[in-house]
């Protein structure tokens, strides 16, 4: 069988989690192919074409507002179900939003041919893989905007897969409700916690150095490998196996602890937000690199023209990138994060 694997990736985390997933279908006798989705598109453009506005930001603008307002009160939908659901924004509401620095809106129209393009190498696959972060039990609002600009697709099996800190509780009926009304067939779910990239910012260097790093995923592998193992045996993706033969893996919704605990955790993080969701850059460390803007997922970050530095004037979907890739930790949320660890890759480990 031909498989793809298609993912976004803040930190590492769900790339790395990909080539895991990969490997082991491999070893099955089976062509895995694997697509990074920054790669190929510029999910900033697919985000103002199709904007998606998670609830934490929401919530996050409402606590602690800043310049630049992406939700508004007249704009914000959300279901009955609040507990699962984005908040849905018109592309014309993020247009007006955003600063003329910040980024021009990307007309659906201009992004047809690309997307028509993916969906004819899409059909060249029997089995898809959707796989990202998990944040606040919701995927990344550019992956929410890039499922929701895929074609439709009637019956093709799906699965996905996603990394995660705080567990994922309701995610995958998230996802798989987002995907089932693109047509796709989803088939099962995976997901784990591999390196916590959320957390390390605040841990201190000699506390979380890539010693120590490199010792927990020693331990966390051998666990990782024979979950994902057991995942494709409950697809029947056993050697010599045909799509018609993979079959669904029994998916539930998350148990009710699991729900318990994680909307007190959700509730513990909306109450901190006022706390760290901030914009802030430290000057005296900045080069001026641009790197934060280059490579901010939702196109949010830019120069400021007077003095060159990086400016946020909006809440994200706090992927937690520009903290982690910047080369002198000049992005700090606040002083909590000041002279805290930071990851940068899996190849040191």
């Amino acid at each position: 069988m031909n498989i793809l694997l298609l993912y976004f990736s803040a930190t590492g985390n769900t790339a790395y989690y990909a080539e895991l997933l990969a490997r082991s279908i491999n070893a099955r006798g089976h062509r895995c192919d694997l697509m990074d989705i920054e790669k190929h598109f510029n999910t900033g453009e697919i985000w103002r074409a199709e904007p998606l506005i998670p609830r934490y930001i929401n919530e996050a603008e409402n606590r602690l507002p800043l310049e630049v307002k992406l939700a508004s009160a007249a704009s914000v939908q959300v279901s009955a179900d609040a507990s699962v659901d984005n908040v849905s924004v018109s592309a014309v509401d993020i247009s007006a939003a955003l600063s003329p620095g910040a980024g021009t809106l990307i007309e659906k129209a201009s992004l047809k041919k690309t997307f028509d393009d993916l969906d004819k190498y899409m059909s060249n696959f029997d089995i898809i893989g959707f796989g990202c972060p998990v944040y606040f039990f919701e995927p990344p609002a550019v992956f929410s905007s890039f499922i929701k600009m895929l074609k439709p697709l009637d019956g093709r099996k799906v699965f996905t897969f996603a990394t995660h800190m705080e567990g994922p509780v309701w995610f995958a009926q998230n996802i798989r409700r987002s995907l089932e009304e693109k047509g796709f067939s989803v088939i099962g779910h995976i997901d784990d916690h591999i390196i916590h990239t959320e957390l390390l910012p605040l841990a201190p260097k000699w506390l979380a150095g890539e010693g120590v790093r490199r010792f927990y995923l020693s331990r966390r592998l051998p666990k990782i490998k024979r979950k994902i193992r057991f995942f494709l045996d409950s697809l029947n993706m056993v050697k010599g196996a045909v799509a018609k033969d993979i079959t669904p893996a029994a998916f539930s919704t998350a148990p009710g602890m699991d729900r318990f605990v994680g909307g007190l955790v959700e509730k513990f993080l909306y109450a901190s937000m006022k706390y760290y969701l901030g914009s802030r850059i430290l000057e005296e460390k900045c080069v001026k690199c641009g790197l934060c803007a280059k490579t901010c997922p939702m196109n949010l970050i830019k120069m400021d023209a007077p003095g060159g530095y990086p400016l946020r004037t909006s809440h994200c979907m706090y992927c937690l990138r520009c903290i982690n890739i910047c080369p002198t930790e000049a992005v700090s949320y606040a002083p909590l994060y000041d002279n805290k660890s930071r990851f940068k890759g899996f190849d040191k480990l």
